[in-house]
């Protein structure tokens, strides 16, 4: 069985529901719908089984692939947070 806490609202009721506090967000919309009788409704979804051979991470060179993709993407994440740090001026 598969979870997915992912929660939808009509945007008509956001209004009507005043949440107060930042973390407890989404259980604070939860309740708050709930005393205030709106509908809560619960939908399964019953995901395709897995691949018996994944395209990723089966093999040691495909992990050796994903590792210099993510090192190349650090390297690009890390040079845009230097240029961003340290601005220069031509």
């Amino acid at each position: 069985m598969s979870y997915l806490n992912l929660r939808a609202y009509k945007k008509e009721i956001i209004p009507h529901i005043k949440p107060v506090s930042g973390e407890t967000f989404g259980a604070e919309l939860l309740v708050n719908a709930s005393l205030k009788n709106y509908k809560i409704k619960e939908i399964t979804y019953n995901p395709p089984p897995r691949r018996t051979k994944p395209k990723i991470g089966g093999t040691t060179k495909a992990n050796i692939k994903i590792l210099t993709a993510t090192l190349r993407l650090l390297k690009i994440v890390c040079i845009a947070i230097n240029n961003i740090i340290t601005p220069r001026f031509y």
